[in-house]
């Protein structure tokens, strides 16, 4: 049994919807602590819970970059379930699927994990802080578009795969041009991406 194109879509959103919530359930430990407690309580003399919910948020932010690797990884993986089945994997393994999964992995787990540790280490390896606040807007912007271009250039290709588009061809029929379009698209977003990184 496969899963079909959109329970495989859902269930990728559903990852990365898990990894924007235990991100953001950080930041809201630091919030929370930082700003509601009294004026009187210095960090020294905050009770024990909060402590803790502090010590974890700030090892949550602290392994950000790892973190985020590993769930995009994740992301890139979960194509790979259908492939775990010999028999689909037989019928897919000259297509664009199989271009697309492989992708998938190294460009969403390991791609972005090196660009976040460049930057959340910034201040070690240039000497320069890229999180501050022109940059980390910067910065921001250079992951969300990565993010979206990687997204549109990899997606469709799984649909390419579907659809037994074989890889390796230099030219395609035309009931595969959107699909194909819609890569090109993305694959010019993640370039630009990479401009932006290089300004920060």
């Amino acid at each position: 049994m496969g899963l079909s194109p959109s329970s495989t879509a859902f269930m990728v959103f559903g990852l990365l919807m898990s990894g924007i919530s235990s991100s953001l359930t950080s930041l809201n430990f630091w919030t929370t602590i930082l700003n509601l407690r009294s004026y009187y309580l210095s960090l020294k003399t905050i009770p024990l819970f909060p402590w803790a919910l502090l010590i974890t948020g700030g090892m949550l932010l602290l392994t950000l970059p790892i973190l985020s690797g590993a769930r995009l990884f994740t992301i890139g993986g979960s194509t790979g379930i259908i492939l775990g089945n010999a028999a689909v994997d037989l019928g897919l393994h000259d297509t664009y699927y199989v271009v697309a999964h492989f992708h998938f992995v190294l460009s969403l787990g390991a791609v972005i994990g090196i660009f976040s540790g460049i930057i959340f280490n910034g201040e070690k390896i240039f000497g320069k802080n890229l999180l501050s606040s022109s940059s980390c807007t910067l910065s921001l912007l250079h992951f969300v578009s990565t993010f979206i271009g990687i997204l549109l250039t990899f997606s469709p290709m799984h649909f390419l795969g579907f659809n037994i588009m074989p890889r390796r061809v230099p030219d395609f029929p035309d009931s595969f041009h959107s699909w194909n379009f819609l890569s090109s698209i993305g694959s010019g977003i993640t370039f630009l991406s990479f401009f932006l990184f290089f300004y920060l």
